[in-house]
């Protein structure tokens, strides 16, 4: 049997702790990769370059690591030395600062025919870079990422 003191006053409950209402930070998001890449890169080395991009008759071919060429992927990127395949870059247009993400798929340009471009680009890489492509040419700044 619940018997109550008649000598207690019973108040109705207030809760005394006042809420705090804290804004919610949402990181801007970073393409970096996918899968087991998908994490903030280091820069190991850093280089300004003048970049070209990629026709879009190449469309479908293999690339040198044997991936088909895809003119609709910004991160396929072409580097003029064979020692930089399958690297990871970072790109970035320094006029705006937009940056691409991407793996050197390819071999180029020619060295022997253009030996001042040290970039082909895709041309949705030159796209998401806001570089127009009537100009065809662009410096760029190429960081090989760890």
């Amino acid at each position: 049997m619940f018997v109550l003191c008649p000598t207690a006053v019973y108040e109705p409950y207030e809760p005394r702790a006042v809420p705090i209402v804290e804004p919610i930070v949402v990181a801007p998001a970073v393409r970096t990769g996918v899968g087991r890449d998908a994490y903030r890169p280091v820069a190991v080395s850093r280089k300004t370059v003048l970049a070209s991009y990629y026709a879009m008759w190449f469309d479908g071919r293999r690339t040198a690591n044997g991936k088909p060429f895809s003119v609709h992927d910004p991160g396929m990127i072409a580097c003029p030395s064979g020692k930089m395949l399958n690297k990871r870059l970072r790109i970035t247009n320094p006029k705006n600062g937009k940056v691409i993400y991407g793996r050197c798929d390819d071999i180029g340009p020619d060295q022997k025919r253009f030996p001042e471009r040290g970039l082909d680009l895709s041309p949705a890489g030159f796209d998401a870079l806001g570089i127009d492509k009537r100009d065809g040419l662009a410096t760029l700044v190429m960081e090989v990422l760890k």
